[in-house]
């Protein structure tokens, strides 16, 4: 007889609502569905939103493997500057060292784009038009505006300095914005610049993508626009230690002094310097000494989302920084930077002839101590108050540095762009020394500036022109703009659209008592495409005065305005010329080429030379000047040599690529690495950790470029394997297959015995490349440990007895 159960499931659907409860609770649940695009969103460009950026989930993370809110930063992403494989940045901090770093709210700047998330403020911080080594003068407005910007408060333990936090804890104590790469990251990079640049938080956006603001090698601050966000910068994290952490000598965190470098934590297993740039109620704030890293901001592909769903300290306790105090280094009252007066100011917006005295007073509340000039020297007036006079010859940005007695500092630039500088001749060579092209000498008066177009199409925003040679100073002189324009073509209504021939320059202005440079666009006429559509062509004839605020920069500009991405609109500009009217009547009378050839009754000459050898060239203006210049031409047209070894061909962790260049001709100006990294020395390594494609360049002292791409297609680090079960009945041998991770290696195979599985079984798996065995039981798990080039890998077993199943049938 045989008895068969019958098991019947049934299903029960609930008719009424009992509660309603949310899926998933997160305290920013709702914030998390926020998807920010951007203003427009470019698919092969990060984004500058640093909730759900890469780079802050990376800096707080302590986990082996990070996970990543948005695209993660990937090979496939980001190729060989991918670091989704690296563990996060604390991951080599003890958890006593990641418990004693604070958790800090700080103030975010985020792009306007980005405003649905914000916590306050409005619009961009500035764009810098002029980039500079002063942060006061680089960035318009700063110190009366920073905290009216667009920003978030975000709780981090580990972060990034925004530009007035730069400004106020780095530039104002006189400290460097110079920064190298630790000695660990050198290596790991293969990085041989002296300096790097590095990323801090100030933003923008724009069609051409997200903006982020980045410290240069030279210490100067720029924006990085677009794809840049996806190229690796240095890395200079900041944190907030808690008061009682002790450091091995025996100082508590709260007793540290502003200034001091100590060690704390520890990253591509080297200790990590850092220098205390302020100290607020006890809890010391640190930036890092150098780079620790090179990162790419953000991967590219997906917008952001508003907050990360892996970093989240809000239930921790935490200081508030978003308004940070500034406390002077002597814990001193007098926190405020020397202040410079320039007490003729009035005369920088009048033209100058040849020279200028800046006639400049310092005043302080404390003692000044140093003054620094631009041209170097050093005035020590141990006063609060003292008053010199600087002679400029020629325009520029002038740097003043005064500093008082608590180490507040001031970087003071007095823009000057009105010194009217009499026209000259010019014998301007495209080379002169090595090149590797036949070389041009143009000769023409310094004077003779303008534009000229006979007919252009324009279908887009925007059009510039060159911009003017500076050689004089453009302000109170008149421009006149003379053409024609005409509707082409517009699939869109044409009653808002207007078109413009105006120009661009470099204005001066002025916030909190600093002088700082920006860019201004003027449109004398605008010509409306409705009157074109209905009225044809438009002729124009238009004489501007540049205003006396001028600084550099003239540039004719073309205008529709319409967004940069629209293409509805096509107009046709003919015969247009922009001409300077103030301008000396100087004027070339002869020529005397190197052949003795004299060419006369010309405003401007070229001459090109195709050989080498020295010329001499004389002019004579019509004031009886002569002008002579000797041009020495050497031309190697011929490409350098560029060769790249790896030092190993098996399977390997990583690779050492020499990169060997030579030149028989100019010599090696400079071998450029795939990291961006480049070194005037004929040879160098570059390490490589992944597989992929690595394009080396070498450039000669003439110009010439040689490329060469290599694979390296030889490394793993990791072995593929999967848990294995076995289930045997007496002594069998066994076959255990794993995996090179990423590469066609072949199957790494380990045999072993296994015995009758009711005995007890010293070693259940022996492996055969010189690894630690391991003991096991027959009835239970063992594990199995493979070595293979120095890469392990351990694979679970599972032994257990076979079972018979006996089925009776009573009859």
């Amino acid at each position: 007889m045989v008895i068969i159960k019958k098991v019947i499931s049934i299903l029960l659907i609930m008719l009424f609502l009992v509660t309603c409860m949310p899926f998933l609770f997160l305290e920013n649940a709702e914030a998390n569905n926020i998807v920010l695009d951007g203003y427009i969103r470019q698919p092969d460009h990060g984004r500058n939103y640093w909730q759900s950026s890469n780079l802050r989930e990376w800096l707080n993370s302590s986990e082996e493997k990070v996970n990543y809110t948005c695209n993660s930063p990937s090979k496939e992403r980001l190729g060989n500057n991918a670091y989704d494989d690296e563990p996060g940045f604390l991951s080599e901090f003890t958890p006593e060292e990641q418990n004693a770093i604070a958790v800090t709210e700080h103030r975010v700047y985020i792009a306007q784009c980005d405003a649905s998330v914000k916590d306050g403020g409005s619009g961009n911080t500035p764009w810098i038009y002029v980039p500079h080594e002063s942060l006061i003068f680089s960035t318009p407005g700063l110190l009366e505006n920073w905290d009216k910007y667009s920003y978030q408060k975000v709780k981090d333990k580990v972060y990034l300095l925004n530009i007035y936090e730069l400004y106020s804890f780095v530039q104002k104590r006189g400290y460097a914005l110079e920064k190298k790469l630790t000695d660990a990251a050198r290596e790991k990079y293969s990085y041989y610049n002296e300096n790097v640049g590095y990323w801090i938080n100030a933003v923008s956006n724009s069609v051409n993508g997200d903006g982020i603001a980045r410290v240069g090698k030279d210490g100067i601050t720029a924006y990085t626009a677009g794809g840049g966000l996806c190229v690796p910068l240095g890395v200079v994290p900041v944190i907030n230690l808690k008061p009682n952490w002790l450091f091995p000598n025996g100082k508590l965190a709260k007793d540290l002094s502003i200034g001091e470098i100590v060690i704390f934590g520890r990253h591509l297993g080297e200790p990590i310097e850092w220098r205390v740039i302020n100290i607020q109620d006890g809890y010391p704030m640190l930036l890092a000494e150098k780079a620790i890293s090179l990162k790419a901001y953000d991967a590219p592909g997906d917008p952001a989302l508003a907050h990360s769903e892996y970093i989240n300290f809000s239930n921790e306790p935490y200081i508030d920084r978003t308004n940070p105090i500034y406390t002077a280094k002597d814990k001193s009252s007098d926190t405020i930077s020397p202040n410079f007066i320039l007490d003729n100011e009035n005369e920088l917006y009048e033209r100058q002839n040849d020279e200028f005295v800046l006639s400049l007073k310092v005043e302080d509340e404390s003692v000044i101590e140093g003054i620094i000039l631009p041209d170097g020297r050093r005035l020590n007036p141990n006063d609060t108050k003292t008053e010199f006079q600087y002679t400029v010859t020629q325009n520029g940005n002038f740097l003043f540095t005064a500093w008082d007695i608590h180490n507040n500092y001031k970087h003071y630039v007095v823009p000057v762009g009105n010194i009217n500088i009499p026209a000259t001749v010019a014998i301007k060579p495209s080379a002169d020394g090595w090149t590797n092209k036949d070389v041009t000498v143009d000769i023409n008066v310094t004077s003779d500036v303008g534009y000229k177009a006979t007919e252009m199409i324009q279908n887009r925003k925007e059009f510039y022109a060159p911009i003017w040679t500076n050689y004089t100073s453009y302000a109170g002189k008149r421009i006149k703009i003379t053409g024609n324009v005409e509707l082409v073509n517009a699939d869109k209504p044409v009653e808002s659209v207007t078109a413009t021939a105006g120009f661009s320059y470099n204005f001066i202005g002025k916030s909190q008592g600093n002088f700082f440079i920006s860019m201004t666009w003027i449109s004398p006429e605008r010509y409306s495409l409705k009157d074109l559509q209905e009225n044809g062509k438009k002729h124009f004839d238009v004489i501007y005065t540049v205003p006396g605020n001028y600084h550099s920069n003239f540039r004719p500009w073309l205008y529709l305005n319409i967004p940069s991405f629209e293409r509805a609109y096509t107009i046709k500009w003919t015969d247009v010329e922009y001409q300077l009217l103030d301008k000396d009547d100087l004027q070339i009378e002869k020529i005397t080429l190197p052949t003795g050839e004299e060419i006369t009754g010309q405003s401007s000459y070229r001459d090109i030379l195709t050989e080498e050898g020295e010329y001499k060239y004389t002019v004579l203006d019509s004031r009886g000047i002569v002008y002579e210049r000797i041009v020495k031409v050497l031309i190697d047209k011929v490409n350098p040599m560029l060769n790249v070894v790896p030092n190993k061909t098996n399977l390997t962790k990583e690779v050492t690529l020499t990169v060997t260049a030579t030149d028989d001709r100019s010599g090696i100006k400079e071998i450029k690495l795939p990291n961006g990294s480049t070194t005037s020395n004929s040879t160098a390594e570059y390490i490589v950790r992944d597989n992929g494609s690595y394009t080396f360049e070498v450039h000669d002292r003439a110009g010439n470029i040689t490329k060469k791409t290599v694979s390296v297609n030889n490394i793993f680090d990791s072995i593929i394997s999967h848990p294995v079960n076995i289930r045997v009945g007496g002594s069998k041998r066994l076959s255990i297959t794993a995996m090179c991770a990423g590469h066609p290696c072949g199957d790494i195979t380990k045999e072993a015995d296994c015995i009758s599985s009711n005995q007890d079984v010293a070693e259940v798996i022996i492996g055969q490349n010189g690894e630690k065995t391991v003991r096991g039981r027959s009835k239970g798990d063992a594990v199995l440990t493979i070595t293979y080039e120095g890469v392990t890998a351990t694979i679970p077993v599972t032994v257990r007895p076979k079972l018979y199943v006996y089925i009776r049938t009573l009859l």
